[in-house]
């Protein structure tokens, strides 16, 4: 059974509140926020006494964003600490229970592999589609329902967290769409551990406008805030501004595994 601990901190000094690992346990912890400070993740095995850094980081921009998986070393208890602090918050997430996962999709289902809008792409577009993660899980790919025309056109799949910063992608160069009405699976670049329960959201990049993807039509609440975003340059997956509500015909149709 996973169980999680959340805190903020907003002062040096301060630390989240703590969870108890046994021995070769696993765990995923998130450190996320905007903000001017220095963290350290740090263990105990004499009640809180004494504490060892096992890990550590810090902050000078916006929208930082650390998720890892850790394997402990020896049962004890467990904790974010604030050892300086000048502005801003740290959100601290810790959960057990760090495993591969079920197939996570959208709320919205196609019914078949030919469900949902043929969508013809823009070139400097990603389209986006909200993920709710309930369980701690280690993401390694990305599969999006392909429409009635592929084999020309090159996707880019990238997992955003809720402020619309990448977590992580497929790989950059692009991989050249294949099989019409399925599902393509790509590979992200490295494994991507995530804190749960999350909202993520997925986007989908193409380099042209020949190829087609499935897209989430006019399903309302059920699919979530589905769009997109302009401007974008493919081979490079930055900070988006993530919808505020459902367009249809935008979202990719897809599950991340």
């Amino acid at each position: 059974m996973a169980i999680s601990i959340s805190a903020s901190l907003t002062a040096a000094g301060t630390g989240s509140n703590q969870l108890f690992m046994k021995h070769g346990e696993s765990f995923l912890y998130s450190i996320t926020g905007t903000f001017v400070a220095t963290w350290l993740l740090q263990m105990s095995q004499n009640g809180g006494i004494t504490w060892k850094t096992i890990a550590s980081g810090s902050s000078t921009s916006s929208n930082n964003v650390v998720q890892a998986s850790f394997t402990d070393g020896g049962s004890g208890i467990y904790r974010v600490y604030c050892l300086a602090y000048t502005s801003g918050t740290i959100t601290v997430a810790i959960a057990s229970g760090a495993a591969s996962i079920n197939i996570h999709g959208p709320r919205w289902s196609p019914a078949a592999l030919t469900t949902g809008t043929s969508t013809t792409p823009g070139a400097t577009t990603v389209y986006l589609t909200p993920i709710y993660v309930i369980a701690p899980c280690v993401l390694t790919g990305v599969a999006i329902s392909n429409g009635e025309t592929v084999g020309t056109d090159k996707y880019i799949a990238a997992i955003f967290d809720a402020t619309g910063a990448p977590l992580g992608y497929s790989a950059l160069a692009g991989t050249t769409t294949s099989g019409d009405d399925v599902f393509q699976t790509l590979a992200l670049t490295a494994s991507l551990p995530i804190v749960a329960p999350q909202l993520i959201y997925v986007g989908l990049y193409v380099n042209g406008t020949t190829d087609r993807f499935r897209s989430i039509p006019a399903a309302g609440a059920q699919a979530g805030y589905c769009g997109s975003v302009g401007s974008q340059t493919f081979g490079t997956v930055a900070n988006v501004a993530l919808p505020t509500t459902f367009t249809a015909d935008k979202g990719p149709v897809c599950y991340v595994y």
